[in-house]
């Protein structure tokens, strides 16, 4: 089911700002099968949820062992005698609530995309620019700055590849530094004069910076999203009070 993007950036920002509310281990544990199932509704399957934050899994083993160590040398220095049960519950708390946490960016990546995060921070911010707020202006650069760096990472890769091509097999990260220093100069020097290109662009349709923004597109809030909001909400509040 579709859903607005200003109501999916809502429901992940309950989703973690619910998951500090959880003050149980069950709880936690609850919360995780929930994402689980969630993700699967959506149509995720555990290799495509897992693989953007991936480099984020050395962070729990990493949590559990911190949290035991710490929590052992607390109980050594006040002198409290150790109950291990506790000790590894504890840990098993903070670890499953980091992981929650991965879980819940992990979503966040594949549900909704960059420009539709940035389009739905800005219809919730439009209503500052009665108080004078620079919305427009500062949204603006953040459109352009998003379609103009993929090209320019394009580019990076394409010389660079081509510089590789004409170049010895390298294999110490010295060389790879050298190589990537000597793809600089031409990339910067072609994002210069794109950027320049785009500017005279914008000085001929008209752009002004006090004028009203087109949009290709506009968001659209449907019944369905104020349901599925307040479904969430309801969700999350229930859980951090029973929790």
């Amino acid at each position: 089911m579709p859903l607005d993007p200003r109501c999916r950036l809502i429901l992940l920002m309950l989703g973690g700002a619910s998951l500090f509310g959880l003050d149980s281990l069950l709880a936690q544990l609850l919360f995780f099968w929930l994402l689980i199932f969630g993700s699967y509704l959506l149509g995720l399957g555990l290799q495509r949820l897992w693989h953007p934050v991936r480099f984020l899994r050395f962070i729990i083993p990493l949590t559990f062992t911190l949290q035991i160590v710490f929590s052992a040398i607390g109980n050594w220095q006040s002198g409290v005698a150790m109950d291990w049960r506790i000790l590894i519950g504890s840990a098993l708390f903070y670890t499953l609530r980091i992981t929650n946490l991965v879980l819940v960016m992990a979503v966040a990546y594949n549900w909704l995309s960059l420009i539709e995060l940035v389009d739905a921070i800005y219809y919730l911010l439009k209503p500052l620019r009665r108080w004078r707020m620079p919305v427009d202006n500062l949204f603006q650069m953040i459109f352009i700055a998003l379609r103009f760096f993929p090209e320019v990472k394009l580019s990076f890769q394409q010389m660079y590849a081509c510089l590789q091509s004409f170049s010895p097999p390298v294999q110490r990260l010295r060389d790879r530094l050298h190589l990537i220093s000597e793809v600089m100069v031409p990339v910067m020097i072609v994002s210069f004069r794109r950027a320049e290109i785009l500017a005279e662009a914008m000085t001929m349709r008209g752009y002004q910076a006090d004028g009203e923004r087109t949009h290709y597109g506009r968001l659209q809030w449907r019944r369905r999203d104020g349901l599925v909001l307040l479904l969430g909400a309801l969700i999350s509040v229930l859980g951090v009070s029973l929790a």
